[in-house]
């Protein structure tokens, strides 16, 4: 009997345990395709998008983590981790957007600057 079959936990089964050597792969990828659905479609939202992920998030938190079944277990670690990495894409999203408009109000403010510094009646100095 080799080292890794004595240290596997009795109640995991084959799938369970391939689900959980790329469960973190399968979260990011799911959660990569829900945020380019949300970004692409017109008729999705990230409010759409948060509201489907708070169930499947307090679902783990409160339920995923102690079922019987393995599989179960890791496909619940899944689907909360990928929403909850869903609810990071809106939030950085809304940050990155913000930024975006405070970038753009900096901006606008030294072109005025500029703009308005710039008087035509004034003579430049050049020797």
């Amino acid at each position: 009997m080799s080292e890794q079959a004595a240290s596997l936990d009795p109640n995991s089964t084959r799938t369970g345990r391939w689900l959980a050597q790329r469960r973190l792969q399968i979260a990011l990828w799911i959660a990569v395709f829900e945020g380019a659905v949300v970004a692409i479609s017109q008729s999705v939202s990230w409010v759409v998008a948060l509201i489907i992920a708070v169930p499947f998030i307090l679902f783990y938190m409160f339920a995923g983590r102690t079922l019987r079944s393995d599989t179960a277990r890791q496909l619940a670690w899944i689907g909360g981790a990928s929403q909850t990495f869903v609810v990071l894409l809106a939030i950085l999203f809304k940050i990155i957007g913000l930024l975006f408009i405070v970038l753009i109000a900096v901006l606008a403010v030294i072109a005025a600057i500029f703009l308005f510094g710039d008087r035509p009646g004034r003579a430049s100095k050049t020797p």
